[in-house]
């Protein structure tokens, strides 16, 4: 429960709500009535409530595909060993891709399409471009200007 005092108003939701509006609202950004719903807990609450569900989910699914390797074993279920040694998880999460980007001053048209060629005033973001014109009103660099990745 929280309580504004400006406001005067409350709030009360249990923990299994916070954690679908973290999941659905927060993350996904398809329930924007679950995350409107759990505002006044903030991000922070919505995390928090998040954590354990997902655990528990996680935990849940080990023992479930535990339980289903033993009844395969024992022969009380006949499953294809494919479904086990299909490989359903990345080796890693991390990876560079070579791309191009273009920019344009705000309000340009952007391409119709991924194919088809990019206007003439767009620009390629490249070496010869002066980076500072991505800099934000406080004088923050919004792109990295050397080759290290960004520490996660």
């Amino acid at each position: 429960m929280v309580s504004n005092s400006a406001t005067g108003e409350d709030h009360s939701l249990d923990r299994h709500r916070l954690a679908l509006a973290w999941i659905y609202g927060d993350v996904v950004h398809h329930d924007a009535g679950r995350r409107q719903e759990a505002d006044p807990f903030g991000l922070v609450d919505r995390f928090r409530a998040a954590v354990p569900l997902i655990a528990w989910a996680m935990v849940g699914t080990i023992e479930l595909l535990n339980y289903i390797r033993v009844l395969q074993e024992v022969g009380q279920i006949q499953l294809s060993q494919k479904i086990f040694d299909e490989r359903v998880a990345l080796k890693s999460t991390t990876w560079e891709e070579d791309v191009k980007v273009y920019f344009a001053p705000v309000g340009t048209e952007p391409p119709t399409a991924a194919k088809t060629p990019v206007p003439a005033q767009w620009a390629q973001l490249d070496s010869a471009v002066d980076l500072s014109v991505f800099r934000t009103a406080s004088g923050a660099q919004l792109l990295r200007t050397d080759d290290k990745p960004a520490e996660q």
